[in-house]
């Protein structure tokens, strides 16, 4: 299996400032059951991209039914660690979608950065 390779995101293209692009990645482009951590590199692979190329991104999680915690972390948990807590929350933006996905979202965001505390 081909693993897509992850932009360096950990800066953001020297254009970057408060007024960047915001790329919209809608989550139900893969799909609304959101299962496997193959998934969440994809995914990860597209948001990354876009905040290589300095552009703030809004992840819309409407019509997603389910997400598992492995998906989650391996798109959110990992852009997180990468990019640290603060440039994370200024960068993404999580909208939309169920209260219950947004809350195990951030349990694995919360999770993977206590790792590093």
């Amino acid at each position: 299996m081909l693993v897509p390779e992850t932009p360096d995101i950990s800066r953001p293209a020297a254009s970057t400032a408060q007024t960047a692009e915001i790329r919209e990645v809608a989550l139900s482009q893969y799909g609304n059951m959101l299962l496997t951590r193959e998934l969440g590199v994809d995914i990860r692979a597209d948001v990354a991209t876009a905040l290589a190329r300095g552009a703030r991104v809004k992840v819309v999680l409407e019509d997603i039914e389910d997400i598992t915690p492995s998906v989650a972390d391996e798109c959110f948990g990992k852009l997180a660690e990468a990019l640290g807590k603060e440039a994370f929350e200024k960068r993404v933006i999580l909208a939309g979608g169920s209260r219950l996905i947004q809350r195990l979202i951030q349990f694995v965001i919360d999770n993977r950065l206590s790792r590093n505390e």
